[in-house]
């Protein structure tokens, strides 16, 4: 995965060169996570990156030009509970500030609980619940839930 990484689309927390967590955004030059078919066929084979990319064709590809899109939000294991999230969606919302954006959106899968209270927490609505049922056997989720907030 580190290959398909774009550092220019994410904030990281570090502490003394640990990586404790990553917040990742998507914009109209690219996305956190790039699907580039060749890096996935040097990793996965000819066969796996198919079927992969055809599994992840089955989510949400879109880029919102009018809210800040959070792309993945990730917090290392051991550092749970600690703020880091809260503090990554604070930085996320300070650079759509700066970007001139007047909102941040975000999508949660219904069954991550911990992570939806979150959001929650920090002044995020839903605005969206959007059901996969092709998709849900594959990633174990049943729906997306669409989230804004305000900056």
């Amino acid at each position: 995965m580190r290959r398909t990484l774009r550092p220019d689309h994410a904030i990281a927390m570090t502490d003394h060169g640990r990586l404790l967590g990553l917040c990742g955004f998507k914009t109209v030059q690219g996305a956190f996570v790039q699907a580039d078919p060749q890096a996935m066929r040097d990793i996965f084979g000819r066969t796996g990156a198919g079927w992969r990319r055809a599994a992840l064709g089955l989510l949400q590809q879109d880029t919102d030009n009018r809210r800040f899109l959070i792309d993945g939000l990730c917090v290392a294991g051991g550092y749970r509970g600690r703020g880091i999230g809260t503090a990554l969606i604070a930085a996320i919302c300070d650079e759509a500030r700066t970007r001139g954006h007047p909102a941040v959106r975000l999508d949660v899968v219904d069954s991550n609980l911990r992570a939806r209270d979150l959001y929650l927490r920090l002044g995020f609505h839903e605005v969206d619940r959007v059901h996969n049922r092709i998709a849900a056997p594959i990633y174990g989720f049943g729906a997306t839930i669409t989230m804004v907030r305000a900056v």
